[in-house]
């Protein structure tokens, strides 16, 4: 078994990864402005998910990379949300 850690953008990070590898994807994506991680003057704060302008926003972010996700997991894979 191969565990990696990867801290970055989560959309630059996942094109690090081979389509098809991933057996296993579990994840805890952040409520809709309800919570901020990193601090506002923080130069990856413009890509944190969560704090979009609108819900609709937020949902075409969470969409595109489940999008990118999806290629990424194996045939037999599962994905927890």
């Amino acid at each position: 078994m191969t565990v990696r850690v990867i801290v970055g953008d989560v959309r630059e990070m996942l094109q690090l990864i081979p389509d098809g590898s991933i057996q296993t994807c579990i994840t805890s994506p952040p409520y809709f402005q309800l919570r901020r991680y990193l601090a506002t003057d923080d130069p990856m704060a413009k890509y944190e998910i969560g704090s979009e302008a609108t819900p609709q926003e937020f949902i075409r972010n969470l969409i595109d990379i489940f999008d990118i996700v999806r290629d990424k997991l194996r045939d037999d894979a599962t994905l927890w949300v």
